[in-house]
């Protein structure tokens, strides 16, 4: 059994951002892809769940940051499942560089759905001898806590979401004059 998984990816001009530095969407992309691979290793994989009708869902992610690899570098991201908590399958992450070292660490919560059913599997009694138990390795973050409740007007609402505090402030002020034109809008028709 392959209790820990490795894969490489070059970061291409397109996972970065405008400054060359490695997208947010690249490292949850890079982190499916070698889940996804370790799982169909471990024979828990897309394929093999679709033939008993059942699927992963990514319930959350929990990621903490310490720098940004740049286009050009190779970015190595090793990962292993981590245990069960309840209802979830648990995936830790590290991701790391030739030049950074290690720059980033993750835990995700997965979901076995039964997707005839519409359902939530107990995930521990069903895969619990198929996945390795990876007691030596201490967990990148011990529990995920609740989920906050995100605003209703969206992400930009976030200050911790926004690109910066002008962006945040922008966004506000776009969407507070678009709801006083609209709002003048309906008066001056009689809504």
């Amino acid at each position: 059994m392959m209790d820990v998984f490795e894969e490489q990816f070059d970061l291409r001009f397109s996972e970065c951002d405008r400054h060359g530095r490695m997208k947010l969407k690249t490292l949850f992309d890079y982190a499916q892809e070698a889940g996804g691979a370790h799982a169909t290793a471990l024979g828990v994989g897309a394929a093999a769940l679709r033939q008993k009708q059942q699927a992963w869902f990514l319930s959350r992610m929990r990621v903490r940051f310490s720098a940004y690899p740049v286009i050009g570098e190779k970015v190595t991201v090793t990962t292993w499942p981590s245990g069960f908590d309840r209802l979830f399958s648990l995936r830790d992450y590290r991701f790391s560089t030739a030049d950074k070292g290690e720059f980033a660490v993750a835990t995700s919560d997965w979901l076995l759905m039964d997707t005839a059913a519409m359902r939530i599997l107990p995930v521990a009694k069903l895969l619990a001898g198929l996945l390795p138990e990876n007691l030596d390795r201490p967990p990148v973050f011990p529990s995920l806590g609740k989920l906050p409740v995100a605003p209703e007007d969206g992400h930009g609402a976030l200050p911790l979401l926004a690109e910066s505090p002008k962006s945040f402030f922008i966004s506000k002020g776009i969407s507070a004059v678009l709801g006083l034109m609209i709002g003048i809008a309906g008066i001056i028709i009689g809504f």
